[in-house]
């Protein structure tokens, strides 16, 4: 037993000491040619109403999963909804910046079901989608930064289980867009993310 305890603890001041040299925050980048104009791309953005054309959050292959309640301001910065999930997840989106010049930043507060992310409680991580003219279309640069995390063994977590998801995510919102502003027809397929871990489609925190 005493091995035993002593292997964790090796094991929990291993991962920490891991984590000490992480970068405290997930962020990812990715980025995509769409042709198409910058302006039809922002409309598309910055309308919580036509977000169903794009973003994976609204698949019709979730349709019985998740429930969206709307806030007062659906167009425009300052523009929200809350996406609850099966089980004790939520997520609100905030649209914080909108530019047509430039493009928007969402921000996304997630936690459990008894955190009141309408107060501004729970885990943040902000989206910045920019776009720029090219050619006869336009390239989209996607950041999503997570919050900053403290304890170093969480970093590793996060690391190891939930970056190639948020990548994943961030991509699939990408291929939406494209295909919304193409008027290609449905959301693509969900790519399978590394290892087991699932997060919900619209959860950017993690």
């Amino acid at each position: 037993m005493r091995k035993f305890l002593l292997v964790l603890l090796g094991l929990f001041l291993a991962l920490n000491l891991v984590g000490l040299f992480l970068d405290p925050r997930i962020e990812v980048h990715e980025q995509a040619f769409i042709d198409a104009p910058p302006s039809e791309i922002h409309a598309l953005l910055e309308d919580l109403d036509r977000w169903p054309a794009w973003n994976p959050l609204f698949d019709p292959r979730l349709d019985g999963q998740r429930a969206i309640e709307w806030g007062e301001t659906r167009r425009g910065a300052g523009a929200r909804l809350k996406a609850s999930f099966p089980g004790d997840a939520q997520v609100l989106f905030t649209l914080i910046a909108s530019d047509p010049a430039k493009g928007v930043e969402i921000e996304t507060l997630s936690g459990r079901k008894d955190v009141d992310v309408w107060a501004g409680e729970g885990f943040k991580a902000v989206d910045v989608v920019l776009l720029r003219a090219q050619g006869s279309g336009s390239q989209v640069d996607w950041t999503r930064r997570g919050q900053a995390i403290d304890w170093p063994i969480l970093r590793v977590v996060d690391a190891v289980l939930f970056r190639g998801v948020v990548r994943s995510q961030v991509r699939r919102a990408l291929d939406g867009l494209g295909a919304a502003a193409l008027g290609s027809g449905p959301l693509p397929p969900p790519a399978p993310a590394a290892g087991n871990a699932q997060a919900p489609a619209g959860d950017a925190g993690r």
